[in-house]
Parts: C-alpha cells; structure tokens; sequence
C-alpha cells in the first residue's frame, strides 16, 4: 500500500506542521517513520485519523510505499471521550483477551535480510538498538506482507511492572500491510514458535472479568474484536494498581515535588512500588532542593548574626540591602517571621521540569493511553 492511499498527505503536512506528528528519517535506508508527538498527548482537539494512523508507521521515502506499521492507537475502557471503549457500545462478538504487556512497542521491518526493530516513533532508540541486537540470531525470513509487532521487555527498560530479569521481544500481532487486519491468534502463536520467541498469552475471561481484576505484578489485558478488511477495534484494561504506580511516575514533577516539601510532607508516599530508576530520580529532586533549602536558611541565619547588633532599624535597612538576593530573609528573621515561606519561594525549580518519563514510552505522559 501507498502511503497517499492510506492517510491524506495534506492532512499529514499540517499534523506535523502543528507538531503532532514528528518524522524520523532512518540513518542508511530510505526509510520514514511517523509518530504522534507528546504535543499530540495534551492537544485533543487536533486529534484525527492521521494521528490515530502514525504510531511506527514506517514508508519507504522513495517510493511511497508502506514497509511496516504499528497499531492504530487505542484508548482506555469506558472513556468517555471514545465512544468504541463504552461498554454498551462493544461488538456483539466475545472479544479476544490478552495481555497487555508493560514495555516499549517494537515494529519489525526489512533491513538487508534481516528484521530489524523501530521503536514507535525511532529507529535508534536505546531499546529500538537493544531489541534488534537481541533478533539478530532469530531465523528469517517472516511473513511476507506483514508487520511484526513486539513488547520489547528487558529490567533496564522497566516502566512499571517488575519482570523479575525477564528480557527479550514478546510477539503482539502480525499486521497486513495493506488492510491492517491481523492474522489470528493461532497463526500468530504458530510464528512465534517457528521464530523461537514468547508471543503474548490469551485468555478465556469476559470484559467484566478483567474489569474486576487487579494484579500488582501485571498491567492488565487488551480487549480486541477482529474485523475482517480492517484493523481490530481494540480497548486497554489497565489494573487499578498499575493506574496508581503510573501517574505517579509519569505525574511527579520537581515543581510536584517541591509542593510536597513546601507543605511539609515527603516523598515516601511515592515510592512503594515504583522502579529503582524512579525512586532514584526522585530522592536526587528532593535532596537537591532540600540542600537550597538549607543553603539559604544558614547562609541567612549567618548573616542575620553579622547584622550590627542594636542598629536602628534605618541602619539594620543599609546593612540587609548591601546583602542581595538575601535581604526579604534578614528583613523576615528582625520582625520574628519565618523563613520557610520565603525560602521555598525563592527555591521553586525553573526550566525543563517534566515529569519523569522514557522518552520511548509508549504512552508514558498520556493517562488515558
């Protein structure tokens, strides 16, 4: 399929005109790859079908046509604001129940008689690099046609869930090409064995079932309805625990974290259960401003004491001027006032303060994804 014939090229110029949607060129191929963008996360009223399209979709710039592609983004059971993922809207169908598996999304393509592994929205992200290292010895050929889609699962990548050491590439789904329709499940599992690596487990539960679940050590199941011609139509059901662990991680800020501390709580409440890497993060952003903090507190109680000792307030004045950035803090400390309002003032973080998050992600900064 031509990548005109699948999405409007007009549409896809102002989708990245608007920074919704960023292209990567490959290094040696080639090769284009589209993906929706964190600006696309926070802009709901840009969202079209060009954004639902472009997450791993892979073209040839030369020719046009579409080497590989990823899934069709899907939402979050019962939201509101996607009708499909309403319960009383589902197909009549049973839907087909797997895991949803908490890694980064690979899209396998062509490279010289071999498959190599994009994540969705780079060819050379550290786990786009470490998953097509980690192919290199499966056997190739795969299906003609088809886009291989993986969880790409290994401890340094962990985003939530705890895989105990497990590493490797888990196959999702093999993708036509041209409809988007999948091969079924049975065939999936078939090529999975045949390639020599884990394919994702089903399960015979309802909807409700997995709806009423929560598993710490999980991050739920993917509702999925087949339709021939056509991509599936897919719903997340993400587990309460997950949920939990998730936002806070993807949720923190310094600036959340400076609140915090201004308000005299602590951290600790955002620890259990978050990944190392987290909760490493997390005491570097806490101990940093706990030190301005202290910094600023000492170096003013210094000062103060250096103030001459029964000054008028008018000589006091002359002396906290001389003293910069620290004169509200003498004026705070000579009418008996605390310090700490004004100091957490002066501490709040400036510039990048994102909340701690992968940058290959899937999802990471959008709640409902």
């Amino acid at each position: 399929m031509q990548l005109c014939d699948y999405i409007d090229l007009a549409k896809l110029e102002e989708q990245i005109a608007q920074k919704m949607v960023k292209a990567q060129t490959h290094p040696r191929l080639p090769l284009t790859i589209l993906n929706y963008t964190q600006v696309a996360q926070f802009t709901p009223e840009l969202w079209n079908e060009v954004t639902d399209r472009c997450r791993g979709l892979i073209y040839n710039n030369e020719t046009g046509e579409i080497v590989a592609r990823g899934f069709v983004k899907f939402w979050n059971y019962n939201d509101s604001r996607h009708p499909e993922t309403i319960p009383e809207n589902f197909p009549a169908e049973v839907p087909e129940i797997t895991r949803k598996i908490d890694g980064s999304l690979g899209v396998g393509f062509p490279d010289n008689g071999r498959l190599a592994i994009a994540t969705r929205g780079s060819f050379d992200s550290d786990q786009a690099r470490w998953a097509t290292a980690w192919m290199k010895d499966k056997p190739f050929p795969w299906p003609d046609g088809y886009t291989p889609l993986f969880e790409i699962v290994y401890p340094e990548n962990r985003i939530v869930v705890d895989y105990k050491g497990y590493e490797g590439l888990v196959l999702l789904a093999l993708v036509d090409n041209e409809t988007g329709e999948e091969a079924p499940y049975w065939r999936t599992a078939q090529v999975a064995a045949d390639h020599q690596i884990d394919h994702v487990p089903n399960f015979d539960k309802s909807v409700s079932d997995c709806t009423a679940e929560d598993d710490p050590d999980q991050e739920g199941y993917v509702a999925s309805w087949p339709r021939p011609g056509k991509h599936p139509l897919r719903v997340k059901i993400k587990f309460e625990t997950y949920c939990r662990l998730h936002k806070i991680m993807t949720g923190t800020s310094a600036i959340g974290i400076w609140e915090l501390l201004r308000d005299g709580g602590c951290s600790d409440s955002l620890r259990d259960g978050t990944p190392v890497e987290f909760r490493t993060w997390l005491t570097s952003v806490e101990l940093d401003l706990r030190r301005q903090y202290n910094d600023w507190n000492d170096h003013a109680m210094l000062l103060f004491y250096r103030a001459p000792r029964g000054a008028s307030r008018k000589d006091f004045a002359e002396y906290a001027k001389l003293q910069g950035r620290y004169t509200p803090l003498l004026f705070a400390l000579l009418d008996g006032k605390r310090l700490g309002p004004i100091i957490w003032k002066m501490i709040r973080p400036k510039g990048n303060i994102r909340p701690f998050v992968r940058e290959e992600e899937d999802d990471a900064p959008d709640q409902q994804a």
